[in-house]
């Protein structure tokens, strides 16, 4: 330490300056500097949402293709029908009503599952069942009018997209994020055809609020 005075070096414990006699001032501890935790500016984690909580992944890739299918597929039907294979009137009018529905049915699933309301399923299943039904009709129809051959390679044809749609009906009732995203299992209970069907532990609890955990 030194004089504030005269600048001569003195003990840490001395009152009186040896030089010129000034008074010194008592020497203060030094504080130990605290150092900033390293989370200390991390957003705490209850406040982060959980990703299964929003539509992702196959969730989000199964949302997208159907809006996007519902809006062009009744343009292009109508162009095959009328251009490509030339089908009967009667059978473009069961193919054009049966698409139409199935479109406002899809975009109906699609906008319940947005606003999480567990009846989507139920209405996803309708959808599945009036294509099923239209197609069908559609058959039956080349059945009478163009022969046993086309009615095969149609009755193919249908039950080949039919089981594709079908295979959702696995994801939504085994998937994860369908569970957490949903929040809740009412979806399946309320499903006309898997009601029964246990579904997965969610990712996040059902009891925990949306962005506490």
């Amino acid at each position: 330490m030194y004089c504030p005075q005269c600048g001569t070096q003195r003990p840490p414990d001395c009152k009186f300056c040896a030089n010129c006699g000034a008074a010194q001032a008592p020497m203060q501890p030094q504080q130990p500097q605290q150092q900033t935790p390293y989370n200390a500016y991390a957003q705490p984690y209850f406040n982060r949402q959980h990703p299964y909580k929003r539509i992702g992944g196959m969730l989000r890739w199964f949302q997208v293709s159907l809006i996007i299918a519902a809006i062009w597929m009744p343009f292009y039907l109508w162009f095959q029908l009328r251009t490509l294979t030339a089908a009967p009137l009667m059978g473009a009018h069961i193919l054009s009503i049966t698409t139409l529905i199935m479109m406002l049915l899809t975009q109906l699933t699609m906008l319940l599952l947005l606003l999480r309301k567990p009846i989507f399923l139920r209405v996803y299943e309708i959808t599945v069942l009036v294509m099923l039904a239209g197609f069908l009709a559609y058959d039956v129809y080349l059945l009478f009018t163009m022969g046993t051959f086309m009615f095969i390679v149609q009755l193919f044809i249908t039950f080949w997209g039919v089981g594709l749609t079908c295979l959702w009906f696995l994801y939504y009732t085994r998937s994860v994020r369908v569970r957490t995203y949903m929040g809740t299992d009412e979806y399946v209970k309320r499903s006309i055809f898997f009601k029964r069907v246990t579904p997965p532990n969610p990712a996040v609890p059902d009891e925990i609020p949306p962005q506490q955990y």
